[in-house]
């Protein structure tokens, strides 16, 4: 999302803001950052910066990711939920006469707009990407935020009202997310009432009139064989040198993302350009009963918007052979293996589609827990072997190689003496025995956990925010997991009214008693651990550099840490943002070799971390770098960046 947020503050620049009219905030330091994305960073700009000289009109942008009635903030998972916001703006609308436009690009971000109502008598416009249980799409051009800010910038630049800017991004986004806006308090969002308060100019109303975006005249699509359709379109471009063209496939087998999971990929499938504004495409995987929905879209190269999509579809009706591999290929080795998800309520259907094939999965598992692998409907030549490997994939656990009984599954269970990550390959006892019909379904489930499920998912984080990996939550109704690098976590098991237990070294345990897991539904919560024993907590400084240091690509950086406090050993941590980070208390001459353009900047903050023996952590201030000629930066999705623009209309 970082791109994202790149492109408003250059937006924004283009038409007219100077430096002093944005408060960009963002965990990456690139050109126009100004503050980390912290919350107290946040609060500060709404309650205090925005404040200061009582502009007429104050606009906010976020992007990055969100759950329902939350927006996380930063890597630390930070989070503002939709009432503090309107908290925070209603005491900036109660003492002044600023209208307050928020545009919010995140998954779920339409649950913000009912929290979001400004008090009696003030003006409030609500944007969001996405309705409350829809996913965001951060795909490149046809995203909400591209397709928004890319109207107000450079070559691009369009009608530079919002009302524009909006109706432009919601013809081009599609069936896959719904982008709303209320502006009238009713409830009732994008009725017209709502865009005609969004007529207001952006900046110096700068816009190119001679922007050229290609139109599809035509589109269809039908079979043309078994499982072979072919899809044609017609282009029409005047003074458009080239164009592309593709289609985005949606097969009726797909499963719709979870509403809290930013989609970054979908299918897409380029044309043949036929000539004379005709183009075409083959497609040969219609083979699943249903409906394919396609979206056709054109853009010109030249300035990389895309037209409005239209819509075709293909409908299979007639069972087909299945494929010669199971959906869960490639999967032949511990590193290709997917995670498995414990105590869901479906399998996994696999087969052993060639000579020798093994079929590999990973989970996490909690200590003093067991878990059982079942193989089940297996077909009368398929006979599995069950193995459990260690967290190398190589250590063999436990195995079963015995043959199936007629009529009966195969099931092998195991207690864990350590918490960890495992691994389960299944192979037929006969290797010579292979093809698409030889088949199993799969599941991993707890037997303690019940098989009524309910899903229980949430986030365990330490003292301030931040998520804890590696570790983990039980509850006395037998589900469990470990957490993963952002100390996110998900149970199914069965549902009920249960005490929650997360734990991890260097933290004092703690339970949440009376936490509710519906059947068939979805419960959220953060759990927050106390580290244990901080009665003298470690304090890190950066001794070396003082100050910021400016170098240029190639160049190095001597960096020295002094710690104090806390009980030894110590554990230590550099993260550098533009150098690969450290483990070492003083790692010496860094080189950051990241610029490639000799046209920008690029500006890193520089972190110094210690973990002492009671699991305490000191955190030094940060320490800037800048290093000329920095390349663009990549695509991030792990949250956070915003920028408030303190608007002079």
């Amino acid at each position: 999302t970082k791109k994202y947020t790149d492109l408003a503050y250059k937006a924004l620049r283009y038409q007219g803001y100077t430096e002093d009219n944005i408060l960009y905030l963002s965990s990456e330091y690139t050109e126009g950052v100004n503050m980390d994305a912290l919350k107290k960073n946040l609060q500060y700009a709404i309650q205090q910066w925005a404040a200061k000289d009582n502009p007429p009109e104050l606009l906010i942008y976020f992007a990055g990711h969100g759950i329902e009635n939350q927006f996380t903030l930063n890597a630390f998972n930070e989070k503002i939920t939709a009432d503090e916001l309107d908290t925070w703006l209603d005491n900036l609308q109660t003492t002044s006469s600023m209208r307050i436009t928020f545009i919010y690009d995140a998954c779920q971000s339409g649950s913000f707009i009912d929290r979001l109502k400004p008090p009696q008598g003030k003006e409030r416009v609500i944007i969001t990407s996405a309705s409350a249980n829809e996913a965001a799409y951060f795909t490149g051009e046809n995203s909400f935020s591209y397709l928004f800010w890319s109207t107000l910038y450079g070559k691009t630049a369009r009608r530079v009202d919002l009302y524009s800017a909006f109706n432009f991004a919601q013809e081009r986004i599609g069936k896959s997310q719904t982008p709303l806006v209320e502006a009238n308090e009713n409830d009732i969002h994008n009725e017209a009432q709502d865009k005609e308060k969004l007529q207001t100019d952006i900046g110096r109303n700068y816009y190119d009139f001679n922007t050229k975006i290609p139109m599809i005249t035509e589109a269809s699509a039908a079979l043309q064989s078994e499982t072979t359709g072919v899809i044609s379109a017609a282009i029409s471009g005047e003074g458009i040198d080239s164009v592309k063209v593709w289609a985005e496939i949606t097969a009726p087998n797909q499963v719709p993302p979870s509403p809290d999971i930013p989609v970054t990929d979908v299918f897409k499938v380029g044309f043949t350009d036929n000539g004379n504004g005709k183009f075409s495409l083959s497609y040969d995987k219609f083979n699943v009963n249903g409906t394919y929905t396609i979206a056709v879209y054109a853009m010109n190269p030249a300035n990389n918007i895309p037209s409005a999509p239209k819509y075709v579809a293909i409908t299979q009706t007639q069972e087909k052979e299945s494929p010669p591999e199971d959906l869960y290929e490639q999967d032949d080795s511990p590193d290709q293996a997917r995670y498995i998800a414990i105590n869901s309520t479906g399998v996994q259907p696999h087969n052993f589609h060639k000579q020798a094939d093994a079929d590999w999965v990973k989970f996490n598992a909690v200590a003093d827990e067991t878990y059982t692998v079942r193989v089940s409907n297996m077909s009368v030549f398929c006979d599995p072997s069950i193995a459990l490997y260690d967290a190398d994939g190589k250590t063999l656990v436990a195995e079963m190689k015995s043959a199936k009984v007629s009529g009966e599954n195969k099931l092998l269970s195991w207690k864990f003496t350590k918490a960890g990550r495992y691994y389960v390959k299944l192979a037929n006892l006969n290797p010579d025995v292979f093809g698409n019909t030889i088949r199993y379904d799969l599941e991993l489930y707890q037997p303690s956990a019940g098989r009524f499920h309910g899903e229980f998912t949430g986030t365990i984080t330490d003292e301030s925010g931040k998520g804890i990996a590696g570790a983990g939550i039980r509850t006395d109704g037998g589900g469990s997991d470990v957490t993963d690098q952002y100390g996110h976590f998900t149970i199914v098991q069965k549902s009920g009214t249960f005490t929650v237990t997360p734990f991890a070294p260097g933290y004092a345990s703690v339970s949440y008693p009376n936490q509710v897991i519906k059947e068939d539904q979805k419960s959220a919560i953060t759990l927050k651990l106390e580290s244990g024993n901080c009665i003298n907590p470690p304090t890190a400084k950066i001794a070396s550099p003082s100050s910021t240091a400016i170098i240029s690509k190639g160049q190095s950086v001597d960096f020295q840490g002094n710690v104090t406090g806390g009980n030894a050993p110590y554990e230590y941590f550099w993260y550098f943002g533009g150098a690969p980070n450290s483990d070492k208390q003083n790692p010496g001459n860094v080189i950051f070799n990241k610029p490639d353009n000799p046209d920008d900047v690029n500006i890193f903050p520089v972190v110094f971390y210690v973990k002492d023996a009671d699991g305490c952590v000191g955190k030094s201030q940060p320490v800037t770098v800048k290093v000329n000629y920095v390349p663009p930066q990549p695509e991030s999705d792990s949250g956070g960046g915003g920028c408030f623009i303190h608007s002079v209309f």
